[in-house]
């Protein structure tokens, strides 16, 4: 008797370690995780104004290319300009340029467009002519249309060059001038006509609110008409005064 009772005793301690066993086995083991270092961050691309100039970053300020040739034509002319303006593509151009800027003030309200001339670009997505005057009496009519995409290349193929004369002006000169700014200087296209005992002088450029020039983020065709009331000398400054009101900083960069 004592001997079976000892072989079950026995029987029952390895039945008791087998569950153990069995029970440590079913336990999930937690595996060594391996270090893990942060995922790199993407860096975000440099906004124009922080790579152009740290002044036009702090003021805020929007930063425009000018040229005097359109879209594929980039030429050595080509400047980056800073403006306090904002111009905009869209019926919101006229509430974004203001009728004070500095010495000049709006004459009136903004002049009605021809309705030839908007068949001209193919009715622009935005149009603006207006009448300033500054206290010396010096008058000045700023024009900018601005379209986007295929209606953009419109823009192109109706100037001053070949508008002037369809308003019955005979162009007598035609060229590039230089605007001094600050310590730096643009070049805008020129041109000087006449009719009877009339003259005018039309300072003109293109503009675009980004450095690759995409056609469909659009451009903007903007004169300035200056009438000479004096000598053609002090009515050219006066005009070139009138764009330094609209672009007070030209930037250091160059695309070539």
């Amino acid at each position: 008797m004592f001997r079976a009772s000892a072989r079950y005793l026995v029987v029952i301690g390895l039945l008791l370690v087998v569950a153990m066993a069995a029970q440590f086995l079913s336990q999930p083991k937690s595996l060594p995780q391996p270090a893990l270092s942060p995922s790199p961050q993407p860096q975000s691309l440099p906004q124009p104004a922080s790579t152009l100039t740290p002044r036009a970053t702090r003021a805020l300020l929007p930063v425009y290319v000018i040229d005097v040739e359109g879209w594929y034509q980039i030429t050595r002319h080509e400047r980056a300009v800073v403006s306090p303006y904002k111009f905009s593509i869209g019926d919101e151009l006229a509430e974004n340029i203001p009728r004070s800027m500095g010495e000049w003030q709006a004459q009136g309200a903004d002049l009605f467009i021809d309705p030839e001339i908007r068949k001209w670009f193919d009715n622009p997505e935005a149009a603006l002519m207006r009448s300033y005057q500054d206290g010396q009496r010096n008058s000045v009519i700023l024009a900018i249309f601005g379209s986007k995409g295929e209606k953009s290349y419109h823009l192109f193929e109706h100037t001053p060059v070949t508008c002037v004369p369809g308003q019955g002006w005979k162009i007598t000169e035609e060229g590039l001038e230089p605007i001094a700014i600050g310590d730096a200087e643009i070049e805008v296209r020129r041109v000087v006509a006449e009719v009877e005992s009339r003259k005018q002088i039309v300072l003109w450029w293109y503009l675009w609110d980004n450095l690759e020039r995409y056609p469909e983020d659009g451009l903007f065709s903007v004169r300035v008409h200056i009438y000479v009331t004096g000598s053609e000398s002090e009515s050219l400054e006066a005009g070139k005064t009138f764009v330094r009101q609209l672009f007070p900083e030209v930037l250091s960069w160059r695309r070539f």
